[in-house]
């Protein structure tokens, strides 16, 4: 299996979250012995929400796109957050949450070949989204030195 992020519970350090690219894995005992969680599927990435690490945001990446998922009781159940970023077309997930606003929440996805797709929001904790961008506004320099 390939883990593709580790996050460990604020409240409770010896309470760890891997995600993998076939499931969900808990532990509450410092690592010692791992559960698979919720859907079966390869995740891609995980983040608690500031505050309250009982809810937990993990985007989930299939063939056809990405959804993002919410659990409101520690990763026992998940539900899928897309209103408004429907899952097709959107590979290689990435959610961020702000301490600033806890119910803010970015999700960061890509195209199909692995080019930018677009910039998620949600300013409701993941209810609703809102595209930001759909083409990258940055520009890069490269010099050869």
């Amino acid at each position: 299996k390939t883990v593709n992020k580790v996050i460990i519970n604020p409240n409770f350090t010896d309470s760890i979250y891997a995600i993998t690219n076939s499931a969900i894995l808990v532990s509450s005992d410092g690592g010692q012995n791992f559960n698979a969680v919720g859907i079966i599927g390869r995740w891609r990435d995980i983040e608690f929400k500031p505050g309250d690490p009982s809810t937990i945001y993990a985007a989930k990446q299939s063939s056809g796109g990405s959804d993002v998922y919410r659990s409101t009781d520690g990763g026992a159940n998940w539900n899928i957050i897309n209103n408004g970023a429907t899952s097709n077309h959107k590979f290689r997930p990435l959610i961020a949450v702000t301490p600033a606003n806890a119910e803010v929440v970015y999700a960061l996805f890509s195209d199909a070949s692995w080019g930018y797709h677009g910039l998620y929001k949600s300013s409701d904790g993941g209810d609703n989204w809102v595209l930001q961008s759909s083409s990258p506004n940055w520009k890069v320099s490269l010099k050869k030195t």
